[in-house]
């Protein structure tokens, strides 16, 4: 008979020791990791491991856009008279959160030929650009600056530039109206007479207003009162009646009237235009 001790230390022995693999199990076991192994080097130099790009919709900021618009007008005659003229004015704006660009430019020649004589008509040109700032929704701060020339008006260079505030009083589809006050350099060049400059106020409003779904009034006014000689003023007032004929192009009638207090010898203090053109917008 076994002794009863020796069974018990027999069954302890086989309890505690570890399940050890057979030499067949380890051998297919190491062919299996091996041959995944293979596998996976494979496929991964035939197809690149897969990665997710970023959305570049998502992580991208869109950037503000130009608006604005371009006008054009002509006119052209032969015979007798023989008369051509062009006018075209471009103004742009880009609109952000906390500021705004804005830009114009335009350019007038007109000409007239009667029993060979040769005389010019119309002959201006100018620009303007003009950057706010928005320290709160309606409350802006501004800096501008610009030029204009008119061969008429024996007026060879006009140019200001300065800063000051403004205020937006009102900023919607329908209507838009703000006011500015700022304080410019301003200065005149003539062809003939004495050179002019100053310290000037500038006082401007711009208010635009839809009459109907296809119908809009704009007006721009501008002021340069001197603080230094209170008989030194120019003004200038632009006001536009807009018809949309497609839903990029338009018709305009506009009316500019310019005056200069002091003007060069010679030359007329008022000047006034009256423009019939299409236009484009973008």
């Amino acid at each position: 008979m076994i002794p009863v001790t020796l069974v018990w230390a027999l069954l302890s022995s086989s309890a505690a020791a570890p399940a050890t693999p057979s030499a067949a199990a380890t051998a297919a076991a190491g062919a299996s990791a091996d041959h995944d192994s293979d596998e996976a080097e494979v496929m991964n130099a035939v197809l690149p491991p897969l990665t997710l790009a970023p959305d570049d919709a998502a992580d991208k900021e869109e950037l503000p856009a130009w608006k604005g618009t371009l006008t054009i007008g002509g006119k052209y005659t032969g015979g007798n008279t023989n008369t051509r003229s062009i006018t075209s004015q471009l103004d742009a704006e880009r609109r952000a959160e906390m500021d705004r660009w804005t830009f114009k430019a335009w350019w007038n020649y007109g000409q007239e030929k009667t029993n060979g004589s040769n005389r010019i008509t119309t002959r201006n040109e100018g620009g303007s650009i003009k950057y706010d700032y928005f320290v709160t929704k309606k409350l802006y701060y501004l800096a501008i600056a610009g030029a204009e020339a008119d061969s008429l008006a024996d007026l060879d260079l006009r140019y200001y530039g300065g800063a000051g505030a403004g205020y937006q009083f009102l900023e919607g589809d329908k209507t838009s109206f703000l006011g500015e006050l700022a304080l410019t350099y301003f200065a005149e060049k003539f062809s003939t007479g004495t050179d002019n400059s100053t310290v000037a106020l500038r006082v401007a409003y711009k208010l635009s207003h839809k009459l109907s779904d296809t119908t809009k009034i704009e007006q721009d006014l501008t002021l340069f009162p001197s603080v230094e000689k209170i008989d030194d003023f120019y003004g200038k007032l632009d006001t536009r009646l807009r018809a949309d004929l497609t839903k990029s192009m338009f018709a305009q009638l506009q009316n500019i009237i310019d005056y200069d207090n002091t003007p060069a010898p010679g030359a007329k203090r008022l000047d006034d235009q009256i423009l019939l053109t299409v236009g484009w917008s973008f």
